[in-house]
This record gives C-alpha cells, sequence and structure tokens, in this order.
C-alpha cells in the first residue's frame, strides 16, 4: 500500500513544476515548524492558544539562554513577532544577533539591586548559570564573574518601541524571579501573560509564594502550569479574551 501511495505521489510531484513544488515544499516545513513546540515544557503552545488572534506581537525574555533551544519566543519570531532577549552568559548576544536579528539582544542581568554589577556563578551545565550562590541543582561551578545588572524597568524606558504593548513575559532567572519582578515599573508596564519558571517545586509552594502574593497584588492570577512554569495572565486581559465572569 505504502509503495503506491509513494509512487502516486512521485507521479503528483513529477507533473508539478519546479518552481511550484519548491514553493509548496516550503511551506509545508514553515507550517510544520509553526506547528512544534521549542520550549522546554510545552509553554509556548499554550501561548499560541493565549494570542491565536494575534499575528504579530512583542515579548520580554529574561533569562533567555538560547535563540532556539528550550526557547518560549523562537515559535514566535517565526510567526513574526519580535522582541527583547535577555541573558548575562558571556557570548549569549553574539548567538542571538546571529539567529534573532530582528530582537532586541541584551547580555546583561536583570536585578532590583542598587548595585551596577553583581557575581554572575557559572556551572558545567549553563543551564544552571545564576546570580544565586547556591544552584537549583547540584551541579559544578566552573566560574564566576562580574556582570552588569539594571533593573527591567530601565529596558523598557530604553528599548521598548513607542506604543508597543508587551504580549508576555517570560523569566528563567534560576531562582532570581522575585528580583527580576520587583525590579519593574508595574504601573507603565504590563505584560498581558507572565511565565515563571520555579524550578522542582510543589504547587502549593508557588501559590503561597511572596512571589505569587507579590504579583496578585498587580492583578494577575494564575492560568495553567507545565511541570516546573507557572503561567499568571492579567486580569484585564482575562477579561479581554474569556469575557466577564457570569
Amino acid at each position: 500500500m505504502n509503495k503506491i501511495k509513494n509512487l502516486a505521489l512521485f507521479l503528483i510531484y513529477s507533473l508539478i513544476p519546479n518552481r511550484l513544488l519548491r514553493v509548496i515544499i516550503n511551506k509545508h516545513f514553515s507550517e510544520e515548524k509553526l506547528n512544534r513546540s521549542f520550549s522546554q515544557e510545552g509553554e509556548d503552545l499554550i501561548l499560541n492558544r493565549l494570542f491565536s488572534k494575534k499575528s504579530k506581537g512583542f515579548f520580554c525574555d529574561v533569562g533567555a539562554f538560547h535563540p532556539k533551544e528550550f526557547s518560549n519566543t523562537y515559535l514566535f519570531y517565526l510567526k513574526g513577532w519580535n522582541g527583547i532577549n535577555i541573558d548575562p552568559r558571556p557570548g549569549s548576544k553574539k548567538l542571538f544577533d546571529f539567529y534573532r536579528p530582528k530582537d532586541i539582544n541584551l547580555e546583561l542581568g536583570i536585578s532590583d539591586s542598587d548595585c551596577e554589577k553583581l557575581v554572575y556563578h557559572m556551572y558545567a551545565n549553563p543551564l544552571y548559570n545564576s546570580f544565586l550562590s547556591e544552584p537549583v541543582e547540584k551541579v559544578k561551578k566552573i566560574d564566576e564573574i562580574d556582570i552588569r545588572v539594571c533593573t527591567l524597568e530601565e529596558v523598557f524606558n530604553k528599548y521598548l518601541p513607542k506604543n508597543v504593548e508587551i504580549d508576555f513575559l517570560s523569566i528563567d532567572a534560576e531562582g532570581f524571579d522575585f528580583s527580576v519582578v520587583r525590579s519593574n515599573n508595574w504601573s507603565l508596564y504590563r505584560p498581558k501573560v507572565i511565565l515563571i519558571e520555579f524550578f522542582n517545586r510543589p504547587f502549593d509552594e508557588f501559590m503561597n509564594s511572596e512571589l505569587y502574593k507579590f504579583l496578585q497584588s498587580k492583578e494577575y492570577s494564575f492560568f495553567a502550569k507545565t511541570v516546573n512554569t507557572f503561567i499568571l495572565v492579567s486580569h484585564q486581559y482575562q477579561l479581554q479574551i474569556f469575557g466577564p465572569k457570569v
């Protein structure tokens, strides 16, 4: 049966001009890419449902790590969105500039600290690099260096395009997330959706954390969860996509 099917496809394709065939194949592979996940746990597919009616949008990825691997934003970049990618790992900006030239790519840390630099701890597995001296997993430390830091508010003041709203904010700061969250000006910059990695911790611990209580006070509430990532949606955007509660 497969032989007959393959022969039929061969005959069909042989009748199509090469130029048109290339268009069909490219379209197929483009659509295939847009239906797969690049996130670690499928977070981008949840976001894709939340923003299914938006052909263009803007994101911010704090702790972006890599332009494609384990990325909550690469799927949206392929769809024509753009945004700000931030990662303190040395050499990360060069990689993002190569693969994501339409984005704003920054090699620095985000913190609510008054310091201009913080000690950045680097481990054998760079996924666990952090401004915290104790990694979230037991891994070997290979180096520590001083890295420039600033607040999220400063980044948005300088780099957010005029009259552009932030559709979603992804934060993966290896335990440094609350410092990142506190560094924003929530009266000025209000992403519709926030993703926060809360690595290997129980559901109740996040829901009772100071981090979640802080975001609740800014009118965000829990919407969904993957294994390690919590997704919060602003009350205003919930009304926009789901309508008022009956």
